[in-house]
């Protein structure tokens, strides 16, 4: 198994980086910001996680038309080449599905990152 080292701090300011970029409207800092915060969190090189984040990006339109089956499936491809790339054991479409995430007292999914999700999953909260 790959082993994960995660600076919180660098990953937090890509997130804050990338969110800002997406609600100004800045879709080229936010594909840049989104392709450093996959290759510094999951160990992709920058061309892979170019790659990776189409199927992401493609799930995040068809979350935005309400496409679910669709946008999971994407989401899932996503995850899958995350645990293909890190080596990880889960399920990719457990993932991509906030309905079928457990949740706990502690863990509201609207309040948190997507990092957060991650860590949630892999067993590191």
């Amino acid at each position: 198994m790959v082993k994960i080292i995660i600076d919180p701090v660098k990953l937090g300011n890509l997130e804050v980086g990338w969110w800002r970029a997406h609600h100004e409207g800045d879709k080229g800092k936010l594909l840049e910001l989104l392709v450093e915060y996959n290759v510094n969190f999951y160990g992709f090189s920058q061309d892979e996680a170019k790659d990776a984040i189409g199927d992401l990006i493609q799930g995040v339109k068809y979350h935005d038309t309400r496409e679910w089956a669709k946008a999971i499936d994407s989401v899932s491809k996503f995850y899958l080449r995350v645990k293909e790339k890190t080596e990880l054991s889960f399920d990719p479409e457990e993932i991509a599905n906030p309905v079928a995430m457990p949740l706990q007292p502690s863990f509201v999914l609207p309040k948190v990152g997507l990092h957060q999700v991650c860590l949630y999953f892999y067993g590191f909260s």
